[in-house]
């Protein structure tokens, strides 16, 4: 069984790196979750319709979260903290 994930529109935080896509990576739903039971059943009665969000998901996981692109991301974050962009 593959899973999707649904959370609050993450979209106006940054996340380093960067994996969650709305309708790309993961299901978004309302901050106050008023749509979340609208969201589940629909998912539920589509369910093929949603694999390609798992299957993004899992893509950007496996990419983004490389030991290469981990280190990337750090030496990235130690750089811009010298250099007083942080």
């Amino acid at each position: 069984m593959k899973f999707a994930l649904i959370i609050d529109n993450i979209s106006n935080c940054e996340t380093l790196p960067n994996i969650f896509r709305p309708g790309e990576t993961y299901i978004s739903c309302r901050h106050d979750f008023a749509d979340l039971q609208e969201k589940i059943e629909n998912i539920l009665g589509n369910y093929n319709d949603y694999l390609y969000i798992v299957e993004n998901m899992r893509s950007a996981i496996e990419t983004k979260l490389s030991v290469e692109s981990l280190a990337s991301n750090v030496h990235s974050l130690f750089t811009n903290k010298v250099n007083g962009v942080i």
